[in-house]
């Protein structure tokens, strides 16, 4: 009896203790609100959904908003509900925001009812006490959010932040159907599962998925040109295939564990 009752409380300890990420996963395909108009995407809403249940799978704790549903009140709601739940245990617990949809080099992104501007969500984040917080960026453009939290207060830029843009601020983030995916989620998706865990440790750090995600957009981009300065037939292009993945965050955390698989 009181082996089964040791057993219990290591149990229940361990789940007490245990780490929780919050997840929130948006993608938007065809904007057919007839008040605020955007050209369709290939796959925003299907990448979302797959990177949530990533997530999901590892036991985090997600909502995944899709279409309609990515209202700027939506979106702000999810992002400050997230921050109450890692307030609630500061330090422990991380946040991971994917975001694929429109965007533009004034810093916003474009929702089904209006524009959200990163400033807005870098604000609201500058407080969480997360032990991190993973700002996947999967919009043309996205480069801009880096651009707009270098140039915050440095009261205002959460120091365990770390933002993961698909293109500089002057590019624009290629969404076509080769993949299945737009070629920033496709990097992304691989390397959530496993493909950029260079050791074979079974941890996926900000170092490894950056590093996996930029050589993979890269090289694509460098294919696709060869082939298209290939095949003039085909008139692939208008100008060159142009991606390169950007990361903002603290140097000193490189390292720190976004997803893992290890038991």
């Amino acid at each position: 009896m009181k082996k089964l009752l040791f057993v219990a409380l290591l149990c229940l300890s361990t789940a007490i203790n245990a780490q929780t990420t919050y997840v929130l996963t948006m993608g938007i395909q065809n904007y057919n609100n007839p008040e605020f108009q955007h050209p369709s995407l290939f796959s925003s809403s299907n990448d979302a959904i797959v990177i949530d249940s990533i997530f999901k799978k590892k036991g985090a704790k997600t909502a995944c908003l899709t279409g309609k549903y990515v209202t700027k009140e939506n979106v702000m709601d999810k992002i400050r509900r997230m921050k109450y739940k890692v307030n609630e245990h500061p330090g422990k617990d991380n946040i991971a925001i994917f975001v694929s949809l429109h965007g533009s080099e004034n810093g916003y992104i474009a929702a089904w009812d209006q524009h959200i501007y990163f400033g807005d969500i870098l604000n609201t984040l500058a407080d969480a006490k997360a032990k991190n917080i993973f700002l996947f960026l999967n919009d043309c453009h996205a480069g801009s959010a880096g651009k707009v939290f270098l140039n915050l207060p440095k009261e205002k830029r959460n120091p365990n932040l770390f933002i993961f843009t698909a293109c500089r601020v002057d590019e624009s983030a290629i969404d076509e159907s080769i993949l299945g995916s737009a070629w920033f989620s496709a990097a992304l998706i691989k390397g959530l599962r496993g493909a950029c865990d260079n050791n074979r440790d079974r941890v996926i750090t900000v170092r490894e998925l950056h590093q996996y995600i930029y050589d993979d957009v890269v090289r694509r981009c460098e294919k696709q040109n060869e082939y298209a300065k290939e095949h003039p037939d085909e008139k692939l292009l208008e100008n060159d295939y142009a991606m390169h993945p950007q990361l903002y965050g603290p140097k000193s955390k490189m390292d720190e564990t976004v997803i893992s698989y290890a038991e």
